[in-house]
């Protein structure tokens, strides 16, 4: 699996996955998600509670799906919960049979300065890497070449950074 980050999203990816507190929802880049989040919300079809997830298609959006996922309360966020949000964004993705996303986890929980840089790093590599991983060995051929593996990711971040770089090159090795 290829691991990228930038300050936007990458809009080469077949999915978006976007997560969202419960406590500080944000949904601020495209008006007609933010239509149907609070739709959704009014309706109670969904609410950000630690991993809930929303999945729809937004036409004004590049992706051939959008899965809004929750994260819970920000002060209930930890290294933990980071990697299994994104085992299960893996997951999801893999489980629509698309093979990349894009996402901006990491943004969110970045900003509210709890983790180092390059502990967050660790936490996203160890997350894809794990939820990503799928034990084939006495499966049949056929029966491998029918599980999907996730080829990249792209991670969007609120500033570029070597801390946040050497963290998931350390999550890679371990």
């Amino acid at each position: 699996m290829k691991i990228t980050f930038g300050l936007d999203f990458d809009i080469t990816k077949e999915v978006l996955v976007y997560g969202l507190f419960e406590d500080d929802p944000e949904i601020d880049f495209n008006k007609e998600l933010l239509k149907e989040y609070e739709y959704v919300l009014e309706k109670k079809i969904f609410f950000p509670t630690f991993g809930e997830v929303y999945s729809t298609r937004v036409i004004s959006l590049p992706f051939q799906k959008v899965f809004l996922i929750g994260l819970g309360k920000r002060g209930e966020m930890t290294l933990e919960r980071v990697r299994r949000v994104l085992g299960k964004s893996v997951k999801l993705v893999k489980g629509a049979m698309l093979e990349s996303f894009t996402t901006n986890i990491i943004c969110v929980v970045s900003g509210f300065g709890l983790y180092s840089d390059e502990l967050l790093g660790q936490a996203t590599a160890e997350g894809l890497l794990l939820g990503n991983y799928s034990f084939t060995h006495y499966l049949s051929a056929e029966k491998q070449l029918k599980k999907k593996i996730i080829s990249s990711v792209a991670v969007q971040l609120k500033e570029s950074s070597d801390a946040f770089e050497d963290g998931l090159k350390r999550g890679y090795l371990l």
